[in-house]
């Protein structure tokens, strides 16, 4: 879910960067796993992901066209961080 929501979160940005270019109907992709356990097997939940830095349109043949997105300005990852919270942020703190 929480990925899900990450991917979400990145793909709008990836397709409104897109649109600000003149890119209508562009979609992206990526690929995302959720990693559980570190290498000395602790538990260390976190999410891997590979996601393409632009997004393909289809032209009048039907051929997939890559338009690219500008790259992301210095607040703009600020912006998709302020939609997630980490997880620590959303667990009780532990009764001592």
């Amino acid at each position: 879910m929480v990925v899900g929501v990450f991917l979400r979160t990145v793909m709008g940005f990836l397709r409104d960067r897109a649109r600000a270019r003149g890119i209508l109907g562009g979609r992206s992709g990526a690929v995302a796993v959720v990693q559980r356990f570190g290498a000395a097997l602790n538990l260390n939940v976190h999410v891997l992901a590979l996601v393409l830095d632009g997004v393909f349109t289809l032209d009048a043949t039907g051929a997939a066209r890559a338009g690219r997105t500008l790259l992301p300005l210095a607040a703009s990852p600020a912006a998709i961080r302020g939609v997630m919270r980490p997880v620590s942020e959303s667990r009780p703190s532990p009764v001592r």
